[in-house]
C-alpha cells in the first residue's frame, strides 16, 4: 500500500512536508504571543451602555437639571447609535445613562461622549464638577488594584498637594488606570460667614455676594485681534479677561470685593460678614485598619491586565519613594495582583495536570511512538494556533475562558483520536464530515449561551469564544495536519490491524446483538424505562387554577377530590417524578447570576435612619473598627463612608485563615454586634447567609406613571391626581415619586401651598422673589468656587449665621421685604407640608417622569378596576404629548428555570437542523435530539447526591453534555449509513453492531479522557462554585450519556 493517500488526493494543494512546516511556523507564533495575552481573574466588560456622573455643590435637583442635565441631554441625544437615554437629577449631583446599539464600538462612543462634554463644560454653572464617564456593566466598575499608606515629615495638607503634583500624574498616565485617590489629608477652605441682619438691612441677597466672588476669578473671552510684527507674519490672538483675584490670597482679597452700589455708598464683602480659614467639613471617610493616615488608593479598569499594571504602578511608587526618601515613606497595604497570580497559577497548574493526565492516558492506551507523536504534536499545534487566535481577536484569559480552554481539551482530543484512528484503520479521511458535523453541533449547542439573560451571558461569552476557537482549530488539525503527519510517519497501513477478534469481544458482540434484536421487537420497553428514570413533571402541576373556565373547574374538581389528593397525587409526584424531581427539589441552590472570583471577603454596610449625618455614621463605624482590631486573623479591613446612607467595611483575611471557619465565625460575631448596636441599620454578607436588619417599610402595590415634556405641568397633574385618588375610601395615602418604588419612601420633601394667591398678585411678589427668600434662609451654600492660589485651588464656602435648630421656624416667621417701606411674613403667604417621596427629577428619552404610588386595601380585581378608572380620569385631563400608564406588583421575577429550559430547547433545535443536513434524514436527525435529555439524568443525580451551588457552571454543563453526547451518536449513525450503503444485504442489527464496534472505542476514550481531565477540578476546587459545579455535572452527564448510548441507541434502528 502507498504510504498514504494524501499526496494523491486533490483536496490538498500542499505536500505533507509543506503542511507540517506551515503548522510549525503557526505553532511557534502562537507560543510566542503567550506572554502578551491579557490575564485577568474575572471577565472583561461587555456592555454598550455609558453612565455620566457629575456634582454641583449646593445645587437643588432643579438647578442640577436645568444647568447640567438638560444641556447635556440635548448635546448627547444626537449621537449616532444611541438607543436610549435616561437621566436623574438629585441634590448636589446627577447622572445620565446612555445605551447604544450593539453594532457600535462602545470605546469609540465613550470618546465621542467625552469630546461633547468638553465642548459644553464651560457653560456649566459655577461649582460644577467635570462629568465622569463609566461603563454600565457589573464587571465594568473599576476594581481596587493597590493601596499604600504614606508617612511623611510634611503636614498632611502639604503632603496631599505634593503627592497630587509629583506622583498622581505618573500613575494616572498608565493605560488601564481608572482612578487614583488620596484619602486622609484634611483639606483647608475659606469660610465666608454672612450676617442675615446686615443682608436684610442693606437689601442684599446671598447670591449677589457669591456672584461678586466668582467674578473676581472668572475668565471671559473678549474676542480676537490681529497682531502684526515686522519680523513675523500677521497672527490672530484671542483676548481673554482674567479676574484680578487670580493667585491672590483669598483671605486678604475677598473682603475688599465690591458687592453692590447703593447711592454713593459701595457695599463690600467685609460689610456683610467675615472670612476665616477652616478645615473643610468631611464629606467622606476612608481608613485602613482603623488608622487615620494619608492613604493612596489606585483602581484599575476591569479590562486591564492587572498583573502587568500592578507591577508598573509599584515601580513608579518605589522610584518616587527613592527620590524623596528623606521625608517620605510608602508602605504597601493591599495588592490585588497577589491574589490574582495565586488563583491563576492554581488554575493553570490544574489545567496542566489535566493535560498531563490526558497525555499519560494516550501513552498507556497506544504504546506506539508514531501514533503518540501524531496525537501529541496535533494537540500542541491546536493549542498554539488557538493562542494565536486569542491574541489576534483580543480575547483575555480569566476564570471562565480558562474553563472553556480546559473543557475543550476533551473534544480536541476526541477529534484527534477519531481522525488518527480512522486513518490508521481505513487509510482515508471520510470520517471528517462526521467530525465536522459533531463539532459544529457542539459549538451550536453552546451558542445558546447568547439566549441567556444579560447578567448570565456576560460571564460566559469568553467561555464560548475560547471553546469555539479551540474546536475550530481542532477541525483544521484533523483535516490537514493529522493526515500530513500520518503520511510522513508512514502510519496508515491497515493490514497490520487485521487480526483475530478476542473471545471476550466476540461474546460481547453476541450478547449486544441479541439485545439489539430484543429492542427491535419490543421497542417501547427501554424508552419507557428511560422516560420514567428521567421523570414526568406531574409534581409541578398546580393545586388550583385561578380561572373561571370550564376546563379550570374540572381540573380543580379533580385536585380537590380526597382520594386523588391522598393517594393518587402523592404516588404520581414521588414515583413518576424520576430524577428530575430529585433535581428540582434542590432548586434553592440554583443561582445563575454573576459569580465573580475573588479572595474570601466579608462585607459590612451601615446606614443612618432618615435625618442622620455622615459624622454620626462615622461615630458608629469607629466602634465597629475597634471591635475588628481585636482579631489577629484579619489581614486588613478598609472603611469607606460616602454619605449617611452608605458606610462600608471590606474585610480581608490572612491566607492561613481564608479557607477555615474563621470568616463564618467573624460573620456571626459581626451580626451579633450589629443587633446590639441599634444606632444604625446594618447588612453583613460575603460568607454564609447574609444578615440584614434594614426594615424596608410597608409595600405599595400600584404605580401610575405620568410622562411629559414640561416638568411644572406634569407636577401639577400629579398633585391633582393625588388629590383625586386619596378621595377613594380604599386608598389611604398616595405618594409622588420620581421612579417606581416598591416600598413607602423614606425620603421627605416640602410642598409649598399658597394661602392667598391674590396677595402675591396685588403686591407683585413673583416666584423669583419667593426663590430669593428661600435662598436667604439657607445656612450652608457649599463651596461656591475654587480660588486659585499658590499653584492649587482653595474652596470658598459661604455660610450664614443661622441657628441650625431653628432654621425653619426663623424662615417662616422673620419679616421678608416686600418693598422699600413694607415687609411681610412667609407664614402668612404659604404653608409648608412635609410629605414622603422623592424630589429627584427623572427623564427617560427626554420625557419627564413622575410616579403616583399607593397601596390599595382590597382584592386584586377591585384594585385593578379602581386603577383603570383612575387612569381614564387622568387621561381625560392630559395635554397632547403626555402619557399615563399603570403597573401592578406581582412580586415575582423572571423564572430562571423556564429560561434554562428555553436555552436547552434552542440548543436541541440547532442539533436537529445540523443532523438533518448531515444525514439527509429528518428521522435520523431526531435520534440525537431525543437522546440529549436522557444524558441529563447524570446531572440530576450528582446534583441530588452532592452538595454544591448549581450556578453558571451547572448551566454550562447542560449545554456541554448535550453537545458531547451528540458527538457519539453522530459518529455511529454516520458509520451505520456508510455500512448500509456498502453492504446493503446486512440485517439492521448486524449493520448497527458493525458501526457500533467501529466507533465505540474512540467514544469511550473520549468520555474517559473528559472525566479524567475534570478530576483535578473536582478534587481541589470544591470551594469554587463555578469550577466544581461545572466539573461534577459534566462528569455525571458524560457517564450517563455513555450508558444511554449503549442501551437506548439500538431502539431507533428497525429490524
Amino acid at each position: 500500500m502507498l504510504p498514504f493517500l494524501l499526496a494523491q488526493e486533490s483536496t490538498y494543494r500542499f505536500t505533507p512536508f509543506r503542511i507540517v512546516l506551515l503548522a510549525l511556523v503557526i505553532g511557534l507564533c502562537g507560543l510566542a504571543v503567550i506572554p502578551f495575552l491579557s490575564i485577568q481573574l474575572n471577565p472583561p466588560p461587555r456592555s454598550h451602555g455609558l453612565q455620566i456622573s457629575y456634582n454641583l455643590s449646593g445645587g437643588s435637583p432643579e438647578a442640577v437639571e436645568s444647568g447640567i442635565t438638560a444641556p447635556l441631554e440635548r448635546m448627547l441625544a444626537s449621537i449616532e447609535g444611541l438607543t436610549d437615554i435616561q437621566s436623574r437629577s438629585s441634590d448636589n449631583q446627577g447622572q445620565i445613562m446612555l445605551q447604544f446599539s450593539d453594532r457600535y464600538d462602545i470605546a469609540k462612543k465613550r470618546l465621542e461622549v467625552s469630546a461633547r462634554i468638553r465642548q459644553l463644560y464651560g457653560q456649566f454653572p459655577p461649582g460644577a464638577s467635570f462629568p465622569v464617564i463609566h461603563y454600565q456593566s457589573e464587571f465594568q466598575t473599576e476594581q481596587r488594584l493597590l493601596t499604600f499608606a504614606v508617612n511623611s515629615t510634611l503636614p498632611a495638607t502639604e503632603l496631599h498637594d505634593f503627592l497630587s503634583r509629583n506622583l498622581l500624574p505618573d500613575i494616572s498616565a498608565q493605560q488601564g488606570i481608572a482612578s487614583v485617590h488620596i484619602y486622609g489629608a484634611p483639606q483647608h477652605e475659606v469660610h465666608l460667614t454672612l450676617q442675615p441682619e446686615k443682608l436684610q438691612t442693606l437689601n442684599i441677597q446671598p447670591r449677589e455676594v457669591m456672584q461678586s466672588i466668582r467674578t473676581a476669578i472668572s475668565k471671559r473671552e473678549l474676542g480676537k485681534t490681529r497682531i502684526s510684527k515686522p519680523s513675523a507674519p500677521t497672527a490672530m490672538t484671542y483676548l481673554i479677561y482674567a479676574g484680578e483675584g487670580m493667585d491672590r490670597d483669598p483671605l486678604s482679597y475677598i473682603p475688599d470685593l465690591p458687592v453692590k452700589q447703593q447711592g454713593s455708598r459701595t457695599i463690600f464683602v467685609r460689610d456683610l460678614g467675615h472670612l476665616s480659614k477652616n478645615i473643610a467639613p468631611p464629606n467622606q471617610y476612608y481608613r485602613i485598619n482603623g488608622l487615620q493616615s494619608v492613604n493612596l488608593s489606585i483602581s484599575a479598569e476591569r479590562q486591564a491586565n492587572l498583573i502587568k499594571l500592578a507591577g508598573q504602578s509599584l515601580n513608579i511608587v518605589r522610584q518616587f519613594e527613592s527620590e524623596n526618601k528623606d521625608f517620605i515613606q510608602v508602605f504597601e497595604s493591599y495588592n490585588a495582583a497577589e491574589f490574582l497570580e495565586r488563583e491563576l497559577t492554581m488554575i493553570t497548574y490544574r489545567s496542566i495536570a489535566t493535560l498531563v493526565i490526558l497525555m499519560l492516558f494516550i501513552v498507556i492506551l497506544y504504546r506506539n511512538w508514531r501514533q503518540i507523536s501524531i496525537i501529541f504534536l496535533s494537540l500542541i499545534f491546536t493549542l498554539s494556533a488557538s493562542f494565536l487566535c486569542y491574541y489576534l481577536s483580543g480575547l483575555s484569559l480569566h476564570l471562565y475562558s480558562i474553563a472553556g480552554l480546559t473543557l475543550s481539551l476533551g473534544i480536541i482530543l476526541d477529534n484527534i483520536l477519531i481522525m488518527s484512528d480512522h486513518i490508521r484503520k481505513k487509510g482515508n479521511k471520510r470520517i471528517f464530515l462526521a467530525i465536522f458535523a459533531a463539532t459544529i453541533t457542539t459549538i451550536g449547542a453552546l451558542a445558546a449561551i447568547f439566549l441567556m439573560e444579560k447578567s448570565q451571558r456576560e460571564n460566559l461569552v469568553d467561555f464560548f469564544l475560547i471553546f469555539s476557537i479551540n474546536l475550530t482549530m481542532s477541525l483544521l488539525t484533523a483535516l490537514y495536519l493529522i493526515p500530513a503527519l500520518s503520511s510522513l510517519l508512514s502510519v496508515g497501513d491497515q493490514r497490520r490491524y487485521i487480526r483475530r477478534i478476542p473471545r471476550r469481544i466476540r461474546f460481547f458482540n453476541t450478547t449486544y446483538l441479541s439485545y439489539s434484536r430484543f429492542t427491535s421487537r419490543h421497542r417501547w420497553v427501554i424508552p419507557v424505562l428511560f422516560v420514567l428514570l428521567f421523570g414526568l413533571p406531574f409534581f409541578m402541576l398546580p393545586n388550583k387554577i385561578e380561572k373561571e373556565t370550564k376546563w379550570a373547574e374540572r381540573y380543580n374538581t379533580v385536585q380537590e377530590n380526597k382520594f386523588y389528593a391522598d393517594h393518587i397525587r402523592p404516588f404520581m409526584d414521588e414515583w413518576l417524578g424520576g430524577t428530575f424531581r430529585l433535581f428540582y427539589n434542590h432548586r434553592d441552590r440554583f443561582f445563575f447570576g454573576s459569580q465573580r472570583r475573588e479572595e474570601t471577603k466579608l462585607f459590612l454596610q451601615a446606614q443612618m435612619p432618615p435625618g442622620g449625618t455622615i459624622s454620626q455614621l462615622n461615630e458608629v463605624m469607629l466602634r465597629v473598627e475597634s471591635f475588628l482590631k481585636s482579631f489577629p486573623q484579619i489581614k486588613q479591613f478598609q472603611l469607606n463612608i460616602s454619605n449617611p446612607k452608605n458606610a462600608r467595611i471590606e474585610i480581608l483575611f490572612k491566607e492561613d485563615y481564608e479557607k477555615t471557619g474563621f470568616p463564618y465565625q467573624l460573620k456571626d460575631e459581626l451580626t451579633s454586634f450589629a443587633v446590639s448596636a441599634g444606632s444604625a441599620d446594618f447588612r453583613v454578607w460575603g460568607v454564609g447567609d447574609a444578615f440584614n436588619n434594614v426594615l424596608p417599610g410597608e409595600r405599595v402595590s400600584t404605580h401610575i406613571v405620568l410622562t411629559g415634556y414640561n416638568f411644572d405641568q406634569i407636577w401639577a397633574l400629579a398633585r391633582s391626581s393625588k388629590s383625586y385618588l386619596e378621595e377613594h375610601p380604599r386608598i389611604k395615602q398616595v405618594f409622588i415619586n420620581s421612579d417606581i418604588n416598591y416600598y413607602i419612601p423614606e425620603d421627605y420633601y416640602y410642598y409649598m401651598d399658597f394661602k392667598a394667591p391674590a396677595f402675591l398678585l396685588k403686591n407683585n411678589i413673583h416666584l423669583g422673589i419667593m426663590a430669593s427668600h428661600f435662598e436667604s434662609g439657607r445656612r450652608d451654600f457649599g463651596a461656591v468656587t475654587q480660588w486659585p492660589y499658590e499653584g492649587r485651588t482653595v474652596p470658598v464656602r459661604v455660610i450664614q449665621a443661622v441657628d441650625q435648630q431653628d432654621q425653619m421656624w426663623s424662615f417662616l416667621h422673620r419679616p421678608a421685604r416686600r418693598d422699600s417701606n413694607s415687609f411681610f411674613r412667609q407664614k402668612d403667604v404659604f404653608t409648608l407640608e412635609k410629605e414622603k417621596g422623592s424630589s429627584d427629577i427623572v427623564r427617560k428619552n427626554q420625557a419627564y417622569q413622575l410616579v403616583l404610588e399607593y397601596d390599595f386595601i382590597g382584592n386584586y380585581r377591585l384594585g385593578n378596576k379602581v386603577m383603570e378608572e383612575s387612569i381614564e380620569q387622568i387621561q381625560a385631563n392630559l395635554p397632547v404629548g403626555y402619557q399615563v400608564k399603570s403597573q401592578r406588583n406581582y412580586w415575582g421575577g423572571p423564572d430562571s428555570k423556564s429560561s434554562m429550559a428555553w436555552i436547552i430547547l434552542m440548543g436541541m433545535l440547532f442539533v436537529w437542523i445540523l443532523g438533518s443536513i448531515l444525514f439527509n434524514s429528518i428521522r435520523q436527525a431526531l435520534i440525537p435530539v431525543v437522546m440529549i435529555p436522557f444524558s441529563y439524568i447524570g446531572i440530576f443525580l450528582v446534583t441530588h447526591f452532592f452538595e454544591f451551588q448549581f450556578g453558571q457552571g451547572g448551566l454550562a454543563s447542560f449545554l456541554l453534555v448535550g453537545g458531547l453526547s451528540v458527538n457519539a451518536v453522530f459518529f455511529i449513525i454516520n458509520d451505520y449509513n456508510r455500512v448500509r450503503l456498502i453492504q446493503r444485504h446486512l440485517p439492521t442489527p448486524v449493520a448497527y453492531l458493525k458501526a457500533y464496534n467501529g466507533k465505540i472505542i474512540p467514544i469511550l476514550l473520549t468520555a474517559l479522557s473528559t472525566v479524567l481531565g475534570l478530576l483535578p477540578f473536582v478534587i481541589f476546587d470544591k470551594s469554587d462554585p463555578f469550577w466544581y459545579s461545572l466539573a461534577v455535572c459534566t462528569i455525571g452527564g458524560m457517564v450517563a450519556s455513555v450508558i444511554v448510548l449503549v442501551l437506548l441507541l439500538p431502539v431507533f434502528f428497525k429490524k
